[in-house]
């Protein structure tokens, strides 16, 4: 190949990744973008995952082989310093690109220079259900919701590789299976991210799928990541408004007034801290707060009027999106549901 007009670098790690990596392999080759090169990074497979890779004889296909399993985290690095492309584009092992993927990712990059990574919205294959994520859209939108979950898709991005190199930004171990949560915390203060509102990837879920098999140790790598950038907001934190902060993004909301209340507290207390700080978009994470608040109030419906009285007391309600006709139903829920908790109790004493 001839490296210098090489755009782009599909970086994909595999690890014993036999079963789905023939399918993977095959969505990128048939791409009709074809201006890459496809860096694949073998670490320590002792399936027949080499074999597979030597299998294909496109000229595109670049491999490493790593002598020994040095995990995702190193070979990621490892693949970026490699790279000859403008652009890196991951790739996960089990999962497929749809064609056009690349070309609308480059073409993306290209036109937006002020943005140094961009994911898409993917739709879920190998489970019962075939959801689709629609991961936030607009810069303003995509930094504000980082203070709590990951707001790109990793196996969906494209990553401007000079933004990397200037800034000497890379993955780190300290954050293991939520390592790009952490890279993407570190970008947005160079740069912009962003999201391109359609499906431009399957993403496969199995029984060894990373947030299954890795599911505690990644959610205490988020919560790592989630205190760092409330440290940034200038928030004096305690350990159960650190539990309350990881079960508020995490959507583990509970339905009692105690729980409502020191969750109303808590989002204002984020509210005024970013009007001192800017450090979110101002109207962005006003909008992203008075969407967990609104998520918050409707799963405690149970609670009767005092809920409706509640949400709209908090000045994160006028930022909700709701019409004046949601909140006369939203008012009308409650009181119904909270006449059938009191008859249903009447009944049983």
């Amino acid at each position: 190949m001839d490296n210098i007009n090489i755009t782009v670098t599909v970086l994909m790690p595999v690890y014993n990744g036999e079963p789905y990596l023939r399918e993977s392999i095959t969505s990128i080759l048939g791409q009709s973008y074809i201006n890459f090169e496809f860096l694949i990074i073998d670490d320590g497979s002792t399936d027949d995952s080499l074999d597979i890779i030597r299998s294909f004889g496109d000229k595109r296909i670049r491999v490493i082989t790593n002598e020994a399993n040095i995990g995702i985290v190193e070979s990621l690095n490892k693949g970026i310093s490699s790279s000859i492309g403008k652009y890196i584009v991951r790739m996960d092992c089990d999962d497929v690109s749809l064609p056009t993927r690349i070309g609308k990712l480059v073409s993306y990059m290209e036109s937006n220079p002020n943005i140094g990574v961009c994911g898409s919205w993917i739709k879920l294959i190998g489970a019962d259900k075939k959801d689709i994520w629609r991961y936030p859209s607009g810069t303003s939108a995509t930094h504000a919701r980082m203070l709590f979950e990951d707001s790109l898709a990793h196996p969906s991005v494209i990553i401007r590789k000079q933004l990397l190199i200037d800034n000497s930004l890379h993955y780190s171990s300290d954050y293991p299976h939520a390592e790009d949560y952490g890279l993407w915390t570190e970008i947005i203060r160079y740069s912009q991210l962003n999201n391109i509102q359609e499906v431009l990837l399957l993403y496969r879920v199995h029984d060894r799928s990373i947030g299954r098999t890795y599911n505690k140790v990644q959610n205490k790598s988020a919560n790592k990541i989630r205190v760092g950038q409330l440290k940034e907001l200038g928030i004096e934190l305690d350990k159960y408004n650190v539990e309350l902060h990881h079960s508020i993004s995490s959507y583990k909301f509970l339905p009692t007034r105690f729980y409502v209340i020191n969750a109303k507290h808590w989002l204002e207390q984020l509210f005024y801290a970013n009007n001192n700080s800017h450090f979110y978009p101002d109207y962005a994470f006003r909008i992203e707060l008075a969407q967990r608040w609104w998520l918050i109030c409707r799963n405690a419906i149970s609670l009767g009027p005092w809920i409706v009285i509640t949400f709209l007391m908090s000045p994160l309600s006028k930022y909700a999106d709701m019409s004046f006709l949601q909140k006369i139903i939203f008012l009308i829920k409650s009181i119904l549901k909270w006449k059938n908790i009191l008859t249903s109790q009447k009944y049983l004493s």
